[in-house]
């Protein structure tokens, strides 16, 4: 059994114009472990919230539906009506016989249970009311004990919930356990209680003690009985003829016998030196999953910002112990900001809140294949996982552009940590195994605008004089019969080139169904022939550049292309001298690390320029001297991410010089629009 589906209509942001019309969200959920990851204010507090309005908690906190939980519209009228639905599935048939009178069937025949809230508002009071089953059919549920969650909320001083007294987590844990069963015998640690109790009592009655090798008492050991002496003549004093003293006699012991009583005494350690916050939240997250194991039927823990007062690692630890949990009775409903923990969480186990919409990121939700899971799971590591924390993501597929991006966007007057935007260097050009995650098998995108900056690496002619850049081409037939046995449409081809010949005959067998070749002797073999050669630089390039755009670009997902690589397209910019600077320097410090602390930036610049205007006075075109500032970079003399840390200094050192560039420089452009379009109605601001 587990909670499958929430259901909220007209609770807090999620409007809905009729409670018994279509919900204003619906979120799924998955066995075992649930995470809810999402920047604030996204709708993590108001699920966990609703599911415990509508369950109750072990803990019997004290929650209700106010005034405040009803919807406010655009107009500013606030709802007067809203209403909560827990859907459960997967019951067995020990729990649908414990919720016989409750439960029913779906559409596909299986047991489900619904349980709703449904709260009225007037005049200002709120009237609420628990129901189980399908809309006017539901019936009162009277037996909500049984799904009550255990819940642990956010920012939570564990140190005061161990400690012992009368509202002691630890007496209510242990409450529930069979060894704390009320028999008709007294409890064990009620005798063991017993005898404390007589031992302290006589420690206050007598001035000395005996001797006594069990608790290591010497002879003549002082008693405390000077004590109570005092309290007594002091009482008597007050109290005067009214005094008796067979009746009032003061006495000192540890706790009553009762067994509930003996529990709200105790406490729970891991040390006998105060340990810190860290350790207490872990052992008491330990204590609340005690119940788990002490009731086996359903039992649903809702856990908020799970990395409160843990380190690093130790959330590490934490969240992998929960994932690899072997409870199949337990579901763990968790919010997190961590990115830490968004990193280590199964890709499956991730529900990303954004928008007043909740997306599950399991298989059945999303366009990603299942080796895709297996790729992100090994490399969506604590840097690439800041994306499920963003308003807008740009993805980079090597260290320049990852650290000149940001540069850019701040000469830009769009400081992307202000604008919510994260930048995610996934340090290859597998694009589409992290922007499908943006991807929905119900067609619904993500409302987050995605930049795809990434190089178009077709090689300039000028390095490159001999190179063929060869197009394919297929006639412009409408029909072209093969062997005369079938006959293949190539009409939607008039115009295509492709860039290889597979890319052509995939494009010819998706256009006429064709699954295989097998049963078409010799068909391949005849679409090949039929492919025409054009040797064309700026078509090889444009084709190159549609294919890619192809590939990546879907309504959420825009892509970002230059000519060649980021650092070439710099280098045929108005910024060619802080590039030719900057490689220079990378170069230098290839060669002799020590001549790092003698660099001198503004000399390596005006050489720079001065090579540059060599270059430019020897009629060398454009292109020509780009290839040749790119030249040391491509033949690996000079490290990239070094040239374009010092790149990034340069250009800040001079940003009043080259903002106006940056802004209106043609080559440029893919850099400034990848940004304006991630910057876009996001929220940022220029304070």
């Amino acid at each position: 059994m587990y909670l499958k589906e929430l259901r909220l209509w007209n609770f807090r942001k999620y409007i809905s114009t009729d409670v018994n019309g279509e919900p204003g969200l619906v979120v799924n959920f998955k066995e075992g472990l649930n995470v809810l990851v999402g920047e604030n204010d996204s709708g993590k507090t108001s699920i966990v919230d609703a599911i415990k309005l509508t369950l109750g908690t072990k803990s019997h906190d004290y929650v209700r539906v106010d005034i405040q939980d009803f919807s406010v519209a655009d107009d500013g009228s606030r709802a007067n009506e809203l209403k909560i639905e827990c859907i459960f599935k997967g019951l067995d048939d020990i729990q649908s016989g414990m919720f016989l009178e409750f439960i029913n069937f779906d559409q596909d025949g299986q047991v489900e249970l619904r349980v709703q809230l449904n709260s009225k508002e007037k005049n200002r009071r709120v009237i609420s009311s628990i129901t189980a089953g399908i809309g006017d059919l539901g019936v009162r549920f009277d037996a909500a004990e049984l799904l009550r969650a255990t819940y642990l909320k956010p920012l939570r001083d564990a140190e005061n919930e161990l400690t012992p007294g009368y509202r002691s987590r630890l007496a209510q844990v242990l409450g529930k356990h069979q060894l704390f069963e009320k028999k008709e015998k007294s409890h064990v640690l009620e005798r063991y209680f017993k005898v404390a109790n007589h031992r302290v009592k006589s420690f206050f009655e007598k001035d000395n003690l005996d001797e006594d090798e069990v608790f290591d008492i010497e002879q003549n050991e002082p008693g405390a009985k000077a004590i109570t002496s005092f309290i007594d003549r002091t009482l008597q004093s007050f109290m005067g003829t009214s005094f008796d003293k067979n009746n009032y006699k003061s006495f000192v012991d540890v706790s009553r016998n009762e067994l509930s009583s003996i529990l709200r005494k105790l406490s729970l350690n891991v040390d006998e030196n105060k340990v810190g916050l860290g350790t207490l939240n872990q052992l008491f997250i330990a204590l609340e999953l005690l119940l788990f194991e002490i009731e086996k039927s359903y039992n649903i823990a809702l856990i908020e910002e799970i990395e409160a007062h843990l380190h690093p690692q130790a959330q590490l630890r934490l969240i992998k112990s929960l994932q690899e949990s072997s409870n199949a009775n337990a579901q763990y409903i968790i919010t997190t900001h961590s990115i830490t923990l968004a990193s280590v969480i199964k890709l499956e186990n991730i529900i990303l809140c954004k928008d007043k919409t909740a997306y599950p990121m399991g298989s059945e939700y999303t366009l990603l294949s299942s080796g895709d899971y297996k790729f992100l799971e090994r490399f969506l590591d604590a840097t690439k996982a800041n994306l499920f924390f963003a308003k807008g993501v740009i993805f980079v597929e090597g260290d320049s552009e990852n650290l000149l991006v940001p540069i850019v966007a701040n000469l830009l007057d769009k400081p992307l940590h202000k604008y919510g935007v994260s930048v995610v260097n996934i340090g290859n050009t597998a694009f589409l195994r992290y922007s499908n995650i943006y991807n929905r098998s119900d067609g619904k995108c993500f409302d987050i605008p995605v930049s795809i900056i990434t190089d178009l690496d077709v090689k300039p002619q000028v390095g490159n004089p001999e190179q063929k850049y060869i197009v394919y081409k297929l006639p412009n037939d409408k029909g072209t019969e093969i062997a005369g046995e079938f006959s293949i449409t190539l009409e939607s081809f008039a115009e295509t080139y492709f860039s290889s010949k597979d890319r052509a005959i995939e494009a010819v067998k998706k256009e006429n169904n064709i699954d295989n070749f097998t049963k078409y002797h010799g068909l391949k073999k005849r679409i090949e022939d039929l492919l025409e050669e054009v040797d064309d630089f700026d078509l090889y390039k444009k084709t190159i550049s549609e294919n890619k755009l192809k590939k990546y670009c879907t309504d959420t997902v825009e892509v970002y292309l230059n000519n060649w690589t980021l650092e070439y397209d710099i280098a045929l910019s108005g910024l060619r001298a802080y590039m030719l600077c900057a490689i220079r320097v990378s170069k230098m410090i290839k060669n002799n690390e020590d001549l790092i602390t003698e660099i001198n930036l503004t000399y390596e610049l005006d050489e720079a320029k001065k090579a540059i205007a060599d270059w430019e006075a020897s009629g060398e075109s454009d292109d020509k001297i780009a290839y040749l500032i790119y030249e040391d970079l491509l033949e690996k003399r000079a490290s990239k991410a070094v040239a374009a840390q010092y790149l990034g200094e340069l250009l800040l050192s001079s940003s009043e010089t080259v903002k106006p560039i940056i802004g209106s420089d043609v080559k440029l452009k893919f850099l400034v629009d990848a940004i304006d379009n991630v910057c876009r109605n996001v929220g940022g601001t220029d304070e």
